[in-house]
């Protein structure tokens, strides 16, 4: 099974949508984008800031929310 990360930058790269594009779409600084797409979670100020976030993202791109989650 592929990491969470992995499935979001390729669903992003496949869309041919930029990181500043979907932090502008989704209202998720850039930074915490990054942070999901490499699964660095420690970057969240909580487990459910990470949560919600990668929710979003994943709804964002098109991505099942239960894959990633």
């Amino acid at each position: 099974m592929e990491s969470f990360g992995k499935i979001l930058i390729e669903a992003r790269q496949e869309k041919n949508i930029e990181i500043e594009t979907a932090a502008s779409d989704t209202a998720i600084s850039k930074n915490f984008l990054e942070a999901l797409e490499s699964e660095d979670i420690d970057k969240f100020p909580s487990n459910t800031y990470a949560i919600g976030f990668l929710r979003n993202y994943a709804e964002y791109l098109g991505v099942d929310v239960n894959q990633v989650v």
